[in-house]
């Protein structure tokens, strides 16, 4: 049921993406063929790939309290995907990604155009700006009344405040010794990062903007929160065991880039002298044997496993809370089936 779904939508969102970028044409190319070059960049990044998850998610809230989107919602859902494509181009230069969704990122691009490192991370800083501004000016010309847009643009604007602070940490401590570094930290860093802006902000904007009660939207967040936390450690699993055909990403990416995940810190735990020695040395190495050393770490001590674990009592308690929650059967049941897929996901 939760595909169909998407297939319902997805295809709408995209429609509303295409249609935005398609208006920004004539304006970038009154300032010179790089700016023509960033709109395409942008565009290209936003519009080929990715799930959809946030809008997807902000449209089944607002369908949850029995309202039907109309052209002005199918915008803001647009433009909450534009949130997250200004966050992934920001991310991918800081984590030094060359590759999203089977494709070069947005600073990559730049660079593939002959341009240096340093310029091509410049350009793609604006890019991912421009693109930020481009989900505000979205929602304001959306045409839903104000009162509505008033609450996504607080609700949204939060949220970008949240992950910041979420990102700041996830960079900061990878520059701190791995024992000095606890899970409630890591925790904190998934909230942030994941837990709000992926599904607790989308889900209860849409239910908000619908009418939803203040009960239901604490259900909704009580939801959101912990399968969102889920939603990351799975990413954090395919981040060191995920197919690279699949993520698009190298095996072992998350330990060449020295990411104090739940993996990491539970096998440290868990780890002999030994095993602890290989983690300190190797974390955040392009020592291939190495990773692969932290790789049989994390599986023999078994934070693999716990990490499995985690993620599927976390995605039962998030499906619990929904029993609070007054939304449409559909939707409901939308909810379970997503937040079984979202840790059963193979990218």
């Amino acid at each position: 049921m939760w595909k169909d779904f998407v297939m319902k939508w997805k295809p709408k969102v995209d429609e509303k993406l295409v249609e935005f970028f398609k208006g920004k044409e004539d304006l970038a190319s009154r300032f010179k063929d790089i700016n023509e070059r960033a709109l395409s960049f942008a565009e290209d990044f936003t519009v080929s790939g990715g799930k959809r998850v946030r809008p997807i998610l902000f449209l089944a809230g607002y369908i949850s309290q029995g309202k039907e989107p109309d052209d002005s919602i199918l915008k803001v859902a647009a433009a909450i995907e534009l949130i997250h494509s200004f966050l992934l181009i920001h991310d991918d230069i800081m984590d030094k990604d060359e590759v999203r969704r089977g494709k070069p990122t947005v600073w990559k691009r730049f660079e593939n155009a002959g341009f240096d490192r340093h310029t091509a991370y410049s350009m793609a800083i604006t890019t991912g700006d421009l693109v930020y501004t481009y989900a505000l000016q979205l929602v304001l010309e959306s045409g839903l009344p104000w009162e509505m847009r008033e609450v996504v643009l607080r609700n949204m604007l939060r949220t970008v405040e949240d992950t910041g602070y979420g990102q700041n940490l996830d960079v900061y401590f990878p520059t701190k010794p791995v024992e000095e570094v606890s899970p409630e930290d890591v925790m904190l860093v998934y909230k942030q990062k994941t837990g709000y802006y992926t599904i607790v902000f989308p889900l209860t904007t849409g239910a908000e903007i619908a009418g939803a009660d203040k009960g239901t939207l604490e259900a909704l967040s009580d939801y959101g929160l912990k399968v969102g936390i889920a939603f990351q450690v799975h990413d954090d699993i395919l981040g060191v065991f995920g197919d690279p055909e699949k993520t698009g990403k190298p095996v072992g990416n998350d330990i060449r880039e020295g990411k104090r995940t739940i993996l990491v810190l539970e096998a440290y735990r868990r780890g002999s002298p030994e095993d602890k020695e290989i983690i300190r040395r190797y974390l955040g190495t392009d020592d291939e044997e190495g990773i692969k050393k932290v790789m049989e770490v994390i599986e023999r001590t078994g934070a693999l496993d716990y990490a499995k674990e985690l993620e599927r009592n976390l995605v039962e308690e998030g499906k619990k809370a929904l029993e609070k929650a007054k939304i449409s059967e559909e939707i409901r049941t939308f909810l379970k089936e997503f937040a079984d897929y979202l840790i059963t996901r193979e990218k």
